[in-house]
């Protein structure tokens, strides 16, 4: 499949997410030279492909997306412990929408998704990755295949 068709796919799957789940809408951006501070899940893969997915978030957002998640009107009020697990639970569901999208017909184990402090390599050639801009703040996806 080509690069670009897949970005797509992915792009499709996590604003699909977003605006079902969290009521979000995001667009495609510029990628941002000097992102500081996110939070951010990832979620390994294997089966008929082998990988990774990430999901990066400006820390606002995410409190603000956990927060309307789980119902709480003031994301100030939210556990310290719940903006982590929304986001892990993110992660899942993009990982998973893209690649249902990209290889409908194969199978996929997804591992447990895990928290990581920044985003993981460097981008490499082959990797997918795709900026958003919610308006709330900035979303950073990549798909890296092993």
């Amino acid at each position: 499949m080509p690069l670009e068709t897949s970005t797509d796919l992915m792009t499709d799957a996590a604003r699909e997410i977003f605006e079902t789940m969290f009521f979000l809408a995001a667009e495609d951006c510029a990628p941002a030279a000097d992102w500081i501070g996110s939070v951010g899940a990832e979620v390994e893969f294997n089966g008929a492909e082998s990988g990774r997915f990430e999901v990066q978030l400006d820390p606002q957002l995410a409190q603000e997306l956990a927060a309307g998640f789980s119902g709480v009107m003031d994301p100030s009020e939210m556990p310290d412990d719940a903006v982590p697990q929304v986001v892990c639970e993110l992660a899942n569901m993009i990982c998973g929408a893209t690649l249902s999208r990209m290889e409908p017909d194969a199978l996929f184990n997804l591992e447990p998704p895990r928290l990581i402090a920044a985003p993981g390599s460097s981008e490499e050639d082959g990797q997918l990755v795709r900026w958003l801009d919610s308006g709330q703040g900035l979303i950073r996806l990549s798909l890296a295949w092993a």
